[in-house]
């Protein structure tokens, strides 16, 4: 080998990367997806669990329907989903709740309460009404008796196609987004899933008013708070309000006014400091756990780009 030979001859490489040598981060950059697996995996369980629970429910006879009106607040408040059993004339009597087909126009379903026994069939009325129903309900028309109701999962069970299609598109998004997006756009498509719901039923806050009754200056109005959140109701020109819980209702004394004058009734969520904390939390966690998942990731990736270039 000639001095000259020697002298263009390379050095050898150092250990450690080369200079100028671009490191490949797609690896290191890559979050952990085990978080959407197990999510797909829980959802699963969830929605068979109820297929399964549901199929068994019908398969003995029982059925469930939705309260749509408040006519049985507060034991039966709008939204509620409400099981029967199939109907035996031998265990109604007067207390007892049915659902039934009104006689004249047997499309729509009914909720109320036996206030009367008649060779005919029986007397019904609303809890949240003062006067009994206008018809006799036939025996035949009885569609089973209520046995169990839980409050606000009608509003559930009405919103489950939208929901059921919306949450595995949001799994989609976060399985094949890239990795910079599998958080926050599964996030957001999550957020809307659940907004469309509340914004077409209103299960939050919602109130209707029933009807009047008396004569002047002791007329009322009957207010019913058909929503999940707690409402105070307040009549315009009148000190004060009147507090209401969820899936109740209350009577509101009317005020003599000029016949040109009319009394208006308005309503606001009554919340506490901690109820107005929680609903802050509830409502602000999906970015709370977007940050906190993105600033685990950008750790994790600092870390593991750190090890491979040391």
């Amino acid at each position: 080998m000639s001095i000259f030979e020697a002298v263009a001859e390379p050095a050898a490489p150092e250990p450690g990367p080369q200079a100028g040598a671009a490191v490949s981060t797609s690896a290191v950059a890559e979050p952990d997806r085990r978080l959407v697996r197990v999510s797909a995996f829980l959802f699963g369980i969830v929605l068979a669990v109820v297929v399964v629970l549901g199929g068994a429910w019908f398969a003995t006879g029982g059925r469930f329907f939705i309260m749509t009106t408040p006519s049985m607040s507060p034991v039966l408040p709008v939204g509620s989903l409400v099981l029967t059993r199939p109907f035996d004339a031998s265990k109604v009597k007067v207390g007892t709740i049915i659902a039934f087909v009104e006689p004249v126009a047997p499309y729509h379903v009914y909720t109320h309460r036996v206030v009367g026994v008649t060779p005919l069939g029986y007397r019904t009325r609303g809890d949240v009404e003062i006067d009994a129903d206008r018809w006799v309900v036939p025996q035949a028309n009885v569609k089973g008796i209520a046995v169990q109701a839980v409050p606000g999962l009608g509003y559930l069970v009405r919103s489950l196609p939208w929901l059921i299609v919306g949450l595995l598109f949001a799994l989609a998004l976060a399985a094949w987004t890239p990795w910079r997006w599998a958080v926050f756009m599964p996030l957001i498509a999550a957020v809307v899933v659940v907004v469309v719901p509340i914004l077409r039923f209103r299960p939050l806050v919602n109130a209707m008013y029933a009807f009047r009754y008396g004569v002047a200056p002791d007329e009322k109005a009957r207010v019913v708070n058909t929503g999940l959140l707690p409402l105070a109701f307040h009549i315009t020109g009148q000190t004060g309000s009147t507090y209401v819980p969820a899936g109740h209702w209350t009577d509101l004394p009317i005020p003599t006014l000029p016949h040109k004058f009319a009394a208006h009734i308005t309503a606001h969520v009554s919340l506490g400091i901690v109820g107005w904390c929680i609903l802050g939390l509830v409502c602000a966690s999906p970015l709370l756990v977007g940050i906190a998942v993105t600033w685990r990731e950008w750790h994790v990736e600092r870390r593991e780009l750190a090890s491979s270039v040391a």
